[in-house]
């Protein structure tokens, strides 16, 4: 009879610690979602594309428990193939230690080879082309139906527009013929770039992140820095951000502080 008791107490206390781990769980990390826009234009070169790697491969070995990653190429397709889908190692209710952490830079360094692979393997035919407005359509595609502190963006790209069929029509922010005019670009996103949604209906305040990777942007032929942070000031606004440094720009991945708000 004591056995048996001691078997249901026993029971009884396994039951309760599986219920408070799992409160633990969903209390301390929360399922994370974040969703990565890689840049393979042609614009950037093989070692652009293995530092932007090596970009991504950082901010992967920064994502905490729980966190479902999902990286797609920046190309014109609208309902892209994500070419990695997957998530960080779950919360058991113990502190992460080193194997831990060995098993999250394992995920980090694969899928920094994945992206280099894809980027040598890929079909570099259209030279000099980078759409980017449309990976932002494509993105809203992808989130939940409201804001959601849970997910968060990253766009890893030159942020040079060169595309024959952008959202806005023709766009290129370099020219090798002449150097484009900072005043028709402009008048062109204000006059045929209206998109049908506001992405700010669903990306909150540090929930979307432009690192910068490369900078063809910054040869002659192109617009002057401060040109193309004006245009994409623009086009951000026509995205639904009237304060456009609400989005973190710069050309590193964010600490884990202006990531997840830790000390």
């Amino acid at each position: 009879m004591k056995t048996v008791r001691l078997l249901m107490k026993l029971k009884f206390y396994v039951i309760l610690m599986c219920f408070i781990i799992s409160c633990e769980e969903e209390h301390i990390y929360p399922v994370q979602h974040i969703k990565v826009f890689f840049d393979f234009s042609t614009s950037l070169n093989e070692t652009n594309i293995r530092d932007q790697s090596k970009k991504v491969k950082e901010l992967i070995e920064k994502l905490e428990f729980n966190t479902n990653l999902v990286i797609y190429p920046i190309n014109l397709d609208i309902n892209p193939e994500p070419i990695y889908a997957g998530q960080t190692q779950k919360y058991t209710g113990f502190y992460e230690d080193n194997t831990m952490s060995k098993n999250r830079k394992k995920m980090a360094d694969s899928i920094e080879k994945l992206l280099i692979e894809t980027y040598i393997n890929q079909n570099k035919a259209n030279e000099y082309t980078s759409c980017i407005i449309s990976s932002f359509e494509v993105t809203y595609k992808f989130l939940p139906k409201k804001v959601d502190s849970l997910t968060k963006v990253f766009i890893f790209t030159d942020m040079v527009e060169q595309c024959e069929e952008s959202r806005a029509g023709k766009l290129y922010m370099c020219s090798s013929s002449r150097t484009p005019s900072y005043e028709e670009i402009e008048e062109q996103i204000i006059s045929n770039y209206n998109p049908e949604f506001s992405l700010n209906e669903k990306l909150g305040y540090n929930q979307l992140f432009v690192i910068k990777t490369s900078s063809y942007g910054n040869q002659s032929k192109c617009l002057n820095q401060l040109e193309q942070d004006k245009i994409w000031d623009l086009i951000f606004t026509k995205l639904g951000y009237d304060k456009p440094n609400n989005i973190y720009r710069h050309t590193n991945v964010p600490s884990e502080k202006e990531l997840w708000g830790v000390q």
